[in-house]
Parts: structure tokens; C-alpha cells; sequence
């Protein structure tokens, strides 16, 4: 008996239907994405979210001790969007930028909601909190 030969017609067409993204799809991807990012920070910005009279008042229109709550963040979130985050609002509250009175009581209440969820540990206590409440 003779061993069976592969059909090499068959696998070549298999082989030709895969499409790998190339370059071009992969960078309009990425437009895409960066599109939507600007999408959303213009309806953010309808809301005056990205200012810093909104944050102050934010900050300060309740007692926030869940540091979640101060950076304005979902439980789950990484440690890179913690980073992020901070950035943005640091930007917009720091005493040196934000002429307001209460932009440096701000700026260390964002500072310190900031240090305590880079911690793990007290991230996984605020975390459980979250769940619980």
C-alpha cells in the first residue's frame, strides 16, 4: 500500500483564505480607537469634566475617603490607569495650575487617594469595600 501524498492544492487554498492583518489594519485600529478616546473626552468635556472648577467640586461636594471615589475610578482598575488618572487630575488641580484656594487641599486629597490604591494592599481593602457596600 502505498502512503497517502497531502494535498498541497488543498492546503495552499486553506492557507490563502487566512487573512493576517497587515500594517494598514492594524494602524487603522489604532486611529480607531484613538478616535473613540477623543469621542468620549468631547462628551466628557459637554459635562465640563475635564475642568477644573467640575473637579474641585467633585472633590469637595462630599466627604470622599474611598480613594476610588476621589480619582473618580471603577474597583477594578490597573495600576496604569491609577498612574493615568492621577496625571489628568494632577494637571488640572495642581496649586501651581489651578489658581482656585482649595487646589492644593485638592491636589493632596488626589495625591493621597493616588498612594493608597498604588498600595495592594489597601487597593484590596478599598476593593472589598466597594463589594460589600
Amino acid at each position: 500500500m502505498e502512503p497517502s501524498t497531502p494535498k498541497t492544492d488543498a492546503n495552499t487554498e486553506d492557507f490563502e483564505r487566512v487573512k493576517l492583518p497587515n500594517k494598514e489594519e492594524e494602524e487603522n485600529k489604532e486611529t480607531a480607537e484613538f478616535l473613540k478616546d477623543i469621542e468620549e473626552m468631547r462628551a466628557h468635556a459637554k459635562k465640563n469634566y475635564f475642568t477644573s472648577e467640575y473637579q474641585l467640586e467633585r472633590i469637595f461636594k462630599s466627604d470622599n475617603i474611598n480613594p476610588f471615589e476621589v480619582l473618580d475610578l471603577d474597583a477594578g482598575i490597573s495600576e496604569a490607569e491609577i498612574k493615568k488618572k492621577f496625571k489628568q487630575l494632577s494637571v488640572l488641580l495642581h496649586p501651581d495650575k489651578c489658581k482656585d484656594p482649595r487646589a492644593a487641599e485638592a491636589f493632596d486629597k488626589v495625591k493621597k487617594a493616588q498612594t493608597a490604591l498604588l498600595n495592594h494592599d489597601q487597593r484590596r481593602v478599598y476593593q472589598r469595600v466597594m463589594r460589600e457596600a
